[in-house]
């Protein structure tokens, strides 16, 4: 046989062992991700809670785990170990936690799975772990547990529209004029969404990352009305459903328009010479209205009395008045106005009746001259009567003695 052939036969042995080397290697890779529990992912909330499991069960009836240990990939040694090899049924498990988690790890064993539990997790602790677990007879099972830990948001501030921070009431804002609030938000990952909402109702949810890397969202309201006293705005910031929203809430306080103004007449008709209160009440108006009292469109000084119910937001003045005869027929005007917004003065008047006794001019008719009057000439008087009621006789009367 040429040295050729003889090659050729050693050849093949080699190749079929090649063959079979690889068919083992494939066959133990199989072995391998049999033995590996599938992925699990955990997500966390940092300060929070956070479980891992891990399978201790083997693949036969009570065979138990000797020995169970929790890696942290890109760390080279366990950062949690679980030791069972010397256990006589009395106890002696050894719990062997690294030092970085001893005072907040513990792995419950008893639960089903059993589960490494961080109490609290923290930020630094997101990564992929292993949980290694050795039996007596069956093989090494591994447990991937992903863990994802979020960082709620750090802290919400609300500013006004001149960016001086809110605490916990905005105003007074002026009934019609427009309402801007902004809800900035530091921290939290993944990214927060910042939202507004009023009587658990959305109001905005849009926002923006700030320059400084804040999330900010801005409320903006073109014209309040007065519904929006005492009305509640919350700002809420959230990035996971395992922990309640940051959150701030804010009261609107407002100014506010009189919505009426009425004058309570104490007597109709009035009597000269007699002595009335009037009163003009207002409602609507935060704060209090100022009232002001006119005669004639001139203003006139008055007693004022105010007294005020929170509850309907009335306010009452008073004006101490003695009308005269020259009163009758005079226009009374209440004007309630709220200094703090422009245009915001309303009124109610009335006309006074006032009754009074009549009041009588006697005088030589217009065409005469008292100096060139004779003896036998003709004389007339002119009697003038102002009164309310009108009279209803008039007696002419001549002095005979």
């Amino acid at each position: 046989m040429t040295p050729g052939g003889r090659g050729g036969q050693r050849g093949a042995p080699c190749t079929a062992g090649l063959a079979l080397q690889a068919s083992l290697l494939v066959l133990g890779i199989l072995w391998q991700l049999h033995r590996v529990q599938g992925m699990e992912y955990v997500i966390g909330v940092a300060g929070e809670r956070a479980k891992l499991p891990c399978y201790l069960q083997g693949d036969k009836p009570g065979d138990n785990a000797i020995l169970a240990l929790w890696y942290l990939q890109g760390r080279r040694l366990p950062v949690y170990s679980y030791d069972a090899r010397n256990h006589t049924g009395h106890g002696e498990h050894t719990f062997q936690p690294d030092k970085s988690i001893a005072s907040r790890a513990v792995f419950e064993i008893n639960e089903s799975p059993a589960r490494l539990v961080f109490n609290p997790v923290y930020a630094s602790d997101q990564g992929l772990y292993t949980c290694r677990v050795d039996f007596l007879s069956s093989p090494t099972h591994n447990t991937i547990v992903n863990l994802t830990v979020i960082e709620p948001p750090e802290k919400l501030t609300i500013y006004n529209r001149q960016e001086v921070m809110v605490m916990d009431k905005v105003g007074p804002i002026n009934e019609g004029s427009p309402l801007f609030l902004a809800c900035e938000v530091k921290g939290g990952r993944p990214q927060p969404t910042v939202s507004w909402w009023s009587d658990q109702t959305l109001v905005e949810r849009r926002s923006y990352v700030t320059s400084a890397g804040h999330i900010r969202s801005e409320l903006r309201i073109n014209e309040v009305t007065r519904t929006y006293h005492k009305k509640n705005f919350s700002c809420q910031a959230q990035n996971n459903n395992q922990k309640k929203p940051l959150m701030q809430e804010v009261t609107i306080e407002m100014n506010l328009r009189p919505l009426s103004v009425q004058i309570h007449v104490p007597e109709n008709p009035l009597i000269a010479g007699r002595q009335y209160t009037f009163t003009c009440e207002s409602q609507g108006s935060r704060p209090a209205p100022v009232i002001t009292w006119f005669e004639q469109g001139k203003e006139v000084e008055a007693n004022r009395a105010h007294t005020r119910s929170s509850s309907s937001e009335r306010t009452t003045g008073s004006l101490v008045m003695v009308p005269r005869e020259h009163d009758h027929q005079k226009k009374l005007k209440c004007q309630a106005s709220n200094p703090a917004i422009a245009g915001s003065a309303i009124s109610d008047d009335v006309i006074l009746n006032v009754q009074y006794a009549p009041v009588v001019r006697l005088r030589i008719g217009k065409n005469l001259v008292p100096g060139a009057i004779k003896q036998g000439s003709d004389v007339y008087f002119e009697c003038e009567v102002e009164a309310n009621p009108a009279p209803y006789k008039i007696v002419w009367e001549v002095n005979t003695c």
